[in-house]
């Protein structure tokens, strides 16, 4: 933190990346990409946020933190860029259905969802356990002693992975069902609830 310093990498490979948003920009999907901490977005794309985003409020928070491309996929490959994550959101939920599961059967990506209208691509060994794991390596500390919280199915493989598992109070009901201990929810403190409970006391 103090540095600023990547200590751990696992990037979609930049070939792979720009097919891939060249096949999604073919798609009705607002689709981004995060490369190097900043996340763009085909230029074209802009003008359709209300088209996908709930309120105006969201609209202006994409307007502030999406970099507008145009020729994104060339872009990407111009510049070898790899990409942290490529983020879609929906209004056809269907469609939504369909590219979760082509996408599950590719062997390059893992595909998680935040909230019922995203789906998330990352490379496929690239999850929030994997880095839980490499983190406790460099820090010197045994997998048994991780503690992770979460409440979506993009936290799943680091609830599976970590030593001990907390499903926030909101959590999807699947979720709770995979961990050790349920707090309680976002808007009550949850992570400081079980922080306090198990980690200083």
């Amino acid at each position: 933190m103090k540095t600023q310093k990547t200590i751990y990498t696992d990037y979609i490979p930049y070939e792979i990346a720009a097919d891939t948003m060249e096949q999604l920009l073919k798609e009705n999907v607002l689709a981004d990409i995060y490369i190097n901490g900043l996340c763009y977005i085909e230029e074209r794309l802009v003008e359709r946020f209300s088209e996908f985003l709930p309120n105006l409020m969201m609209e202006k928070y994409f307007m502030k933190t999406r970099m507008p491309v145009k020729g994104l996929p060339d872009f990407i490959r111009n510049n070898k860029l790899n990409a942290e994550k490529i983020h879609l959101l929906f209004n056809d939920m269907d469609l939504k259905e369909r590219l979760k599961k082509e996408y599950s059967k590719n062997p390059h990506f893992l595909a998680t969802s935040a909230v019922p209208s995203n789906l998330e691509l990352n490379n496929k060994t690239a999850d929030k356990g994997s880095a839980l794991l490499a983190l406790a390596d460099i820090l010197g500390i045994s997998h048994e002693q991780t503690m992770a919280c979460g409440d979506s199915y993009n936290d799943e493989a680091m609830l599976r992975k970590a030593g001990f598992s907390v499903a926030m109070g909101n959590a999807d009901p699947e979720i709770k069902k995979i961990c050790d201990f349920v707090t309680k929810t976002n808007e009550e403190d949850g992570v400081a609830h079980v922080i306090e409970e198990f980690v200083l006391s």
